[in-house]
């Protein structure tokens, strides 16, 4: 090979290789320019999806308060329709103030499973609003031991439960009872296990045990029992909100708006 075609070939291949790097050069800013151009898109498409979620979120809230509102004025005609009861409910357990506006009287059963619930519920609203609302609590026991209306073995000790509930109360203790007697363990409830209760709730023993033998307290409890089947419980828990029976379930924010309702109602008479 002479030199004429050995200068030839360097030069060929320097060009090549100058080309070579122009070509990536430039197809480096392509990429590097689609990389970006990609990336906005990508940022983009974020943004959009994020504020669409929002706006799912937003309308989500506003659908479900609107279902709610929809929802709550069924429930509030249906409530304003029912017949006032005038309810003797002297004697009994109550926290709120006496002239509050709204007055729930809540009818029970310690060994009702639904009861419970509905009892934190209550608890929780008159709680949260002691000068608008008065709640009573009424002892209404599924059990044939002492409710002559109960014709099966149902909820066997929930008359002893309530004989406590009255006993706790003669000694101002009703409410730390009326909570450890909902989560007693009720495979087996007998006195002694209602003056473990007793004890739990830091009750006086000897005036405990007198007030469960006590003739009186047979009375109140049979009194609570009698004007339950006046106002013809069916079973329980059963509410009157100023007098009215409740008949639907018993909704934290569905009584927290009838409460506004009635408090509203009662205040512009």
């Amino acid at each position: 090979m002479n030199l004429k075609i050995l200068t030839r070939i360097f030069i060929s291949r320097k060009s090549f290789v100058k080309k070579l790097k122009t070509f990536l050069c430039k197809k480096k800013t392509f990429f590097l320019k689609y990389a970006i151009a990609s990336l906005s898109i990508i940022l983009i498409c974020a943004c959009a999806s994020l504020g669409t979620e929002d706006y799912k979120i937003e309308a989500n809230g506003y659908k479900k308060e609107k279902t709610v509102d929809a929802e709550f004025e069924k429930i509030w005609e249906s409530f304003s329709a029912q017949k006032v009861f005038n309810i003797d409910a002297a004697g009994y357990p109550a926290i709120g103030d006496e002239n509050a506006s709204v007055v729930i009287v809540e009818f029970f059963d310690f060994l009702c499973p639904y009861c419970k619930n509905v009892s934190d519920i209550l608890d929780e609203v008159a709680e949260n609003n002691p000068n608008k609302v008065r709640l009573i609590y009424g002892n209404y026991p599924m059990d044939k031991e002492c409710n002559l209306f109960i014709k099966k073995k149902r909820h066997q000790g929930a008359c002893l439960l309530a004989k406590g509930a009255i006993c706790a109360f003669q000694q101002k203790k009703f409410k730390i009872y009326h909570n450890l007697a909902f989560n007693i363990d009720k495979r087996q409830i007998d006195l002694n296990a209602i003056k473990r209760l007793a004890t739990g709730a830091d009750l006086d023993a000897d005036k405990f045990h007198n007030c469960m033998e006590s003739v009186l307290t047979e009375t109140a409890l049979q009194l609570q029992i009698m004007e339950a089947m006046r106002l013809n419980l069916p079973g329980t828990p059963i509410i009157f909100i100023n007098g009215r029976e409740f008949k639907h379930k018993i909704n934290k924010e569905i009584i927290r708006k009838i409460i506004d309702k009635e408090f509203q109602k009662k205040n512009s008479e």
